[in-house]
């Protein structure tokens, strides 16, 4: 019976493996070799490269709400670090500042209410892993307020 196979052309898997030469099993299994290599080598730069990014991330980042729009940056550390403005009623941008920032893992240390109470500003100390932030919101005009943060050093 195993003539008839060999005849038809079905062979044992075992021959088939006893039948290749050295060559070629060496061959075959040097490319599996550099394609495993290849494979981790690419993956410890891609590890080394988020690593590197987290090492340079060391930028404080304050998670503003999603609707609020960055006017200006300036991360020399000299005056506010962020300003922009959103829309919205101060009490409304203020609930939105406080979710977003709770959310992030900030707790709310302070606030100092400031101006009168048609005009007023609001400014509140945030603190978080050893950062202490303070953010100024205040209304523009009817429906649109600023906002500012920078951390205390």
């Amino acid at each position: 019976m195993s003539e008839r196979r060999r005849e038809g052309g079905i062979q044992n898997p075992e021959s088939r493996i006893q039948n290749l030469d050295g060559g070629r099993l060496l061959g075959f299994f040097l490319i599996v070799a550099m394609v495993f290599c290849g494979i981790t080598g690419q993956a410890a730069e891609g590890i080394a490269a988020r690593v590197g990014v987290l090492e340079k991330a060391k930028k404080l980042v304050v998670p503003i709400p999603p609707l609020a729009s960055i006017t200006g940056q300036d991360d020399t550390g000299a005056t506010w670090q962020q300003t922009g403005t959103m829309a919205g009623s101060l009490d409304r941008v203020r609930g939105d500042f406080r979710q977003s920032m709770r959310a992030g893992g900030w707790v709310l240390d302070k606030t100092i209410a400031v101006g009168r109470t048609e005009n007023r500003s609001e400014l509140a100390i945030w603190t978080t892993r050893g950062h202490r932030i303070l953010l100024m919101i205040w209304e523009k005009e009817a429906g649109l307020c600023g906002f500012s943060w920078g951390e205390e050093k």
